[in-house]
């Protein structure tokens, strides 16, 4: 299922990671808990930007952005 979807301007709490398929939880987990650590409050949809794909050479490895937009 593919659709439009429209975000609002503003703040994001942005990490970049390089990991394999297993370790998107982990990953996300840690977002979140950096984001519980520092008090800040989420206010709206989450979402990944990828940077790379994998390849051979990077070992199954991607390069993403977890993006989570606060106040």
């Amino acid at each position: 299922d593919i659709h439009i979807k429209e975000f609002n301007p503003g703040k994001c709490a942005v990490g970049r990671y390089e990991i394999s398929y297993f370790q998107f939880k982990d990953a996300w987990i840690d977002m979140t808990n950096w984001i519980k650590e520092k008090k800040l409050k989420t206010s709206g949809d989450s979402f990944e930007v990828y940077q790379d794909k994998s390849s051979s050479q990077s070992n199954g490895k991607t390069v993403i952005d977890i993006c989570i937009p606060v106040e």
